[in-house]
């Protein structure tokens, strides 16, 4: 948080990642890196690097058509979303 504050602020949210957990779930490599998540709450993309404009509207366009799905709450069955506790996370 404090380097964030150094360099001035960033316009987009970001997760605190307290332990390296969240990084570890996702086998984070390195910055930057961007990982697109569906409605499901599935990875569905993932991209170590720099992204074009275009590339990235793509992925995010594509993203959004996948419908999401009536999936079980509980069970072996379920959904569960991995640790992706972003703040002012889009709907």
């Amino acid at each position: 948080r404090r380097w964030i504050e150094q360099m001035g602020g960033q316009p987009y949210p970001a997760l605190y990642d307290e332990g390296s957990r969240t990084a570890i779930d996702y086998g984070l490599y390195g910055v930057p890196e961007t990982f697109i998540i569906d409605r499901n709450g599935l990875v569905v993309q993932k991209k170590i690097g720099p992204w074009s404009f275009d590339e990235l509207t793509a992925a995010i366009d594509k993203a959004l058509a996948i419908e999401a799905v009536d999936a079980p709450t509980d069970g072996p069955e379920a959904v569960k979303p991995t640790a992706a506790a972003v703040q002012g996370g889009a709907e």
